[in-house]
Order: C-alpha cells, then structure tokens, then sequence
C-alpha cells in the first residue's frame, strides 16, 4: 500500500544522520532514531549547530609579548554575527581570551570574519575587575554570541 507523500514542512526528521569524515577516513554518525525505532550504537562526532559559532582558524596563532605593539587577531569560522564595519562599529559577538573579554565586537557582512585587537592588560573578571596582563602561556579563545558559545583554539604568548 503506498502511503501519500507529505509536503516539505521545513523541518528535517527526527531520524536524520549526519555523516562526518573523520582525519583517518573513517566515518561517523550522529543522531537518534525516533522513540520505539531501536537505538543507536554509532559514535558521535563534533558537528557545530546552526547558528552555534564555530572557530575553524585564528591568525597569528602565536604572538610575543613585550615588544609595545597591540596585535589583531583574526578568528574565522562560522555563525559570527555579522555588523556594522567602521573603526567605531559596535557588535554582538564577544571574544574570551583566557580570562579576559572582549565584548561588543562587530564580524563581517558573511558572519565568518571577526578581527579584534588584543589589548595586553583588561580587566580581570574573575578577580573583582582587577586590572591585569597576559603573561606567557597558552590560553583557550572561544567567541560567544546570542546564539552561544563556539568550540575554542589555542592563543600562545611568548616572551
């Protein structure tokens, strides 16, 4: 018996599976069939959520300290919020470096580019508003927006 196709409602199934490669070739899926469907023993792969950022590169990667320069950095990936562009433009994404924030940063037209430049001293949050600086070391950077929080890179400072 052939049952009545249903129009397209926007939404993907429950059942849906992403298919993900993996750097050894191997493949990985994730997702859930519905409830009564049986279950599944596939591993899970890190796939981003639409609309969740999502790091892919940040240039440099590493810089010195010390040398009385303010370096920009270069974060791109996906699900930025995109803004306004000018020297003076203010956004909804925010950039942890460590323990520091950088807020009200403005991404490109295409929410896949954020540049910022890394003050050496802030205020430290988690030390009542504190002044401090970064010292040499390895600090996680992750951007947070409206919609959430991205995976993080690594930001190494040298002396």
């Amino acid at each position: 018996m052939n049952r009545p196709s249903r129009p397209w409602n926007g939404r993907a199934s429950r059942a849906a599976a992403f298919i993900v490669l993996t750097g050894a070739g191997a493949c990985a899926a994730r997702g859930a069939p519905p409830a009564g469907e049986g279950s599944s023993s596939a591993q899970t792969a890190d796939v981003a959520e639409p609309g969740i950022p999502h790091l892919s590169t940040m240039r440099p990667d590493t810089i010195a300290l010390g040398r009385g320069e303010v370096p920009t950095i270069t974060l791109t990936g996906t699900g930025f919020v995109p803004g306004p562009s000018g020297a003076f433009a203010v956004g909804e994404n925010a950039v942890h470096v460590g323990r520091a924030t950088f807020d009200r940063l403005a991404a490109d037209s295409s929410g896949t580019v954020l540049r910022f430049a890394l003050t050496l001293s802030y205020t430290d949050t988690t030390a009542k508003g504190r002044p401090s600086s970064f010292s040499p070391g390895q600090y996680p950077v992750s951007v947070v927006t409206p919609r959430g929080t991205s995976n993080s890179l690594t930001l190494t400072m040298i002396p």
